[in-house]
């Protein structure tokens, strides 16, 4: 457990936020699938997440030899993106 909360504080607040608000939306199951993806798309739209997809894409993901590949030699370099 303390590799997965150790993964998890290296994110960015700006997206460990919104994660966690989307477990406390108040309604139906419907409105907090909403939201969730609401906040999906405004964290995927951040400067940082632009950062980390155009250096992802730089070392080669979404080509068909990474994705024939185990990538977990990536995610370090990506982390600091």
């Amino acid at each position: 457990m303390s590799s997965l909360a150790s993964r998890i504080a290296g994110f960015p607040a700006e997206t460990i936020a919104p994660a966690k608000a989307s477990l406390r939306i108040p309604g139906s199951i419907e409105d907090a699938l909403v939201q969730e993806e609401e906040e999906f798309h405004h964290a995927a739209h951040s400067a940082p997440a632009k950062r980390r997809m155009a250096a992802a894409l730089a070392m080669g993901m979404q080509t068909p030899a990474m994705e024939r590949c185990c990538f977990t030699h990536v995610w370090g370099p990506l982390a600091g993106a």
